[in-house]
């Protein structure tokens, strides 16, 4: 899967200024049942929807998931 992180993965140069994220926060997983969001150990954690991952979530277009309890973002 995609990594999300501060300093790992395919969107570090987007989240670099993102000091609430960890360099290695979030993973992106998709199988034969949709998308999943796995928190790799974060220090302030991941959610979707409000319901924080442990470690792991599906999503869906139209959900938000939310980095650190302070960035949201809106699943397209």
């Amino acid at each position: 899967g995609a990594v999300i992180g501060r300093i790992t993965g395919r969107y570090a140069a987007q989240l670099g200024t993102f000091k609430y994220v960890s360099g290695t926060h979030a993973r992106l997983d998709r199988d034969s049942s949709g998308w999943s969001i796995t928190d790799l150990g974060s220090r302030n954690g991941t959610a979707v929807n409000g319901v924080r991952c442990s470690p792991t979530l599906p999503f869906r277009k139209g959900d938000t998931i939310r980095l650190s309890n302070f960035y949201d973002f809106t699943v397209q």
